[in-house]
């Protein structure tokens, strides 16, 4: 698994409570959550927990019981801060939990780091109890490849095509797939591709916007919330999401 650079996660803990990006990911977590996740007893983790945003959201949501693990010192430094006790630093390719332990699993933009993403997938259904279901977003679309991947030490983006080949390695239910970050979308390519003619120093695109910006940014994402649930899915945007049921 590739790590990212320190000084990105610095930048992530500094803003994502209040970053448009992060809030429209923790929109769609809450709907997962609620929809498919039951009860306060509910045994959850979090692989790739960075500096621990999910879990805090769950654990507000009303979900305590939620278990984080990192490959990177600096992200389990970021949660114990928060006072999140329950993460350990470990691979997830090789978790270390007996199969059947959690009720669900979350994998929010990690598999990207992962040169294997087929094993890490395959470990998240050991460790799930059949009817457990894991949330998995990505970053979506080769064609938009940039030197912000590369700075986040991705390897690869993926098309949806990618995430149902994953899932039939193993005998999963896809109960919900869709793309989101839909109306930001073209803003996005035109960006990435002006960014390929910017030859300064390569950094990730997470940065703050101006407030009147990120407030329209969460107000989209809160409509694209309510065209999922009405719709099914939607058509493109810059990520993807799925939910996978561990089948008997």
């Amino acid at each position: 698994m590739q790590t990212m650079h320190v000084s990105e996660y610095h930048k992530i803990a500094a803003f994502q409570a209040r970053h448009w990006w992060f809030f429209g990911r923790k929109l769609f977590l809450q709907q997962f959550l609620t929809r498919y996740v039951s009860g306060r007893g509910a045994e959850i983790l979090d692989v790739g927990c960075g500096t621990g945003e999910a879990m805090l959201f769950a654990s507000r949501l009303g979900y305590p019981r939620v278990r984080g693990l990192d490959n990177a010192e600096v992200a389990i430094s970021f949660c114990r801060k928060q006072g999140l006790l329950a993460v350990e630093r470990g691979d997830a390719a090789r978790l270390s939990y007996a199969a059947g332990t959690f009720d669900a699993v979350l994998c929010l933009d990690v598999l990207e780091h992962v040169r294997d993403d087929a094993a890490v997938l395959a470990e998240m259904w050991r460790v799930l109890r059949p009817g457990g279901c894991v949330f998995i977003t990505v970053p979506a679309f080769r064609f938009l490849w940039s030197r912000h991947d590369e700075v986040l030490q991705h390897f690869r983006r993926y098309e949806t095509a990618d995430l149902l080949k994953l899932a039939r390695a193993k005998p999963w239910r896809i109960r919900a797939r869709s793309n989101f970050f839909f109306f930001i979308f073209p803003f996005v390519v035109v960006y990435r591709w002006l960014k390929r003619l910017d030859r300064r120093p390569r950094t990730s695109d997470l940065d703050l916007v101006p407030e009147p910006f990120n407030t329209a940014l969460k107000a989209a994402s809160l409509i694209e919330v309510l065209f999922v649930r009405i719709f099914g899915r939607l058509p493109f945007g810059t990520s993807l999401y799925i939910v996978l049921e561990k089948l008997p």
